[in-house]
């Protein structure tokens, strides 16, 4: 389990996961934080579209290319 994992289960106070030789299974409580986690994934994904959607010309703003790394050329 990766380190950002564990330091998820030491904030909550419980397991995620149920680790053994067999493999990695979600707990009882892993279930639940999912659970939510999918919800709250949808729904900003839905309030990104429906902020976009409903954004006046004023408002909105052109994404920015990312700059191009390297040398300068002259």
């Amino acid at each position: 389990m990766s380190w950002r994992v564990r330091a998820l289960e030491t904030q909550l106070g419980a397991r995620l996961f149920e680790r053994s030789g067999k493999g990695v299974r979600l707990t009882r409580t892993g279930e639940t934080f999912f659970e939510h986690a999918v919800r709250i994934s949808e729904a900003t994904r839905l309030a990104i579209i429906e902020a976009a959607r409903v954004a006046p010309p004023e408002e909105r703003i052109s994404p920015r290319r990312p700059a191009k790394r390297g040398r300068k050329q002259r």
